[in-house]
C-alpha cells in the first residue's frame, strides 16, 4: 500500500489569530493506493474560490487568500500524475470545509464519499451551517454516502482506520494509515500546526468545540507518543519534508 500528497493550492489566513501575521499555507489532499482500491482524503478547495471567492464561499473569503495555478485543483493533479478518477473508490472528508471539500465535485460520482454522520447532520443543519462557515456547494453532489460512527476501519483489515478528532467542526475525523514503515496520522484539520499537538493550542478564529479540540489533539499525541507519525493540515514547515506525487510517503520523513 502507497500514500501519495498533493499539494492543490494555497491559503493566505491568520490561523494564530487577526493579531498575528497571517501565515501562507499549503491546501493538501491524500491519495491511498490500496489493494481493494484507490482512496482519496480531502479535495482541497475549488478553482471558482480563486476565480470568484465571495460567491463560492461566501463570508470566510473576506479573511482567507486563495493561490491556485492551471492545473493544480484535485482533479487536474491526480490525471497529471496518471491517476484515472474512475477508480477512485473512496472519498474520505475529514470534514466538510471548502479547503477540503470544495473539490468534491471534481470527483467522479462513482466514488463513495465517507464522511462522519455527525459532520453530515451539521451539513443538515441551519444553524450549524452558519456556525461552521460551511458552503453547500462543497457537498451538494449527489453522490453514494457512507455515513461512519466512531473509528471505522474503511476495508476491515486494519490498513485505513477514520479516527475520531471532534472538535474543529462536530464530525471531524482523521485518517490513520498503516503502511510498511509505521502508522501515518493524516490529522486534518484536528490540528493546523505540529508544535500545536504539544502545546495543546488551537486557532483562536475558527473551531466548533475548543474542549473537544483539545481532547482531539491530546489524542493525537498519544497516537505519536505510541509510534505514528502526524501529518498535520497546514503546517508549511512540516509540508516542505513532505515528498509530493510520484514519490510516495515514507512514514519517517512525516517526523
Amino acid at each position: 500500500m502507497k500514500l501519495y500528497a498533493y499539494n492543490t493550492g494555497w491559503q493566505t489566513v491568520a490561523l494564530r489569530g487577526f493579531d498575528q501575521p497571517r501565515l501562507r499555507v499549503p491546501t493538501p489532499v491524500f491519495l491511498i493506493d490500496h489493494p481493494e482500491g484507490l482512496v482519496l482524503v480531502d479535495s482541497g478547495f475549488h478553482p471558482d474560490a480563486v476565480r470568484e471567492p465571495d460567491a463560492r464561499i461566501g463570508f470566510p473569503a473576506k479573511v482567507v487568500g486563495f493561490e491556485q495555478e492551471e492545473g493544480e485543483d484535485v482533479a487536474s493533479r491526480l490525471q497529471t500524475g496518471g491517476v484515472e478518477l474512475g477508480e477512485i473508490r473512496y472519498l474520505v472528508n475529514t470534514h466538510l470545509h471548502f479547503d477540503h471539500a470544495g473539490g468534491n465535485s471534481l470527483i467522479p460520482r462513482s466514488a463513495t464519499m465517507v464522511v462522519h454522520w455527525r459532520e453530515w447532520a451539521a451539513v443538515c443543519s441551519p444553524h450549524d451551517i452558519v456556525r461552521n462557515f460551511y458552503c453547500a456547494l462543497d457537498y451538494a453532489d449527489p453522490r453514494p454516502r457512507l455515513e461512519v460512527e466512531g473509528d471505522h476501519d474503511l476495508f476491515g483489515d486494519g490498513k485505513i482506520t477514520l479516527v475520531e478528532t471532534p472538535g474543529h467542526t462536530p464530525g471531524h475525523q482523521s485518517v490513520r494509515v498503516t503502511l510498511d514503515g509505521g502508522d501515518v496520522v493524516l490529522a486534518g484539520d484536528s490540528c493546523y500546526l505540529t508544535e500545536w499537538i504539544d502545546s495543546g493550542a488551537t486557532s483562536p478564529i475558527v473551531g466548533y468545540d475548543k474542549e473537544a479540540e483539545v481532547a482531539s489533539l491530546a489524542r493525537l499525541r498519544a497516537m505519536r507518543d505510541a509510534g505514528a507519525h502526524i501529518l498535520v493540515g497546514h503546517d508549511p514547515d512540516q509540508w516542505t519534508r513532505i515528498p509530493e506525487a510520484p514519490e510516495s510517503i515514507e512514514p519517517a520523513a512525516v517526523s
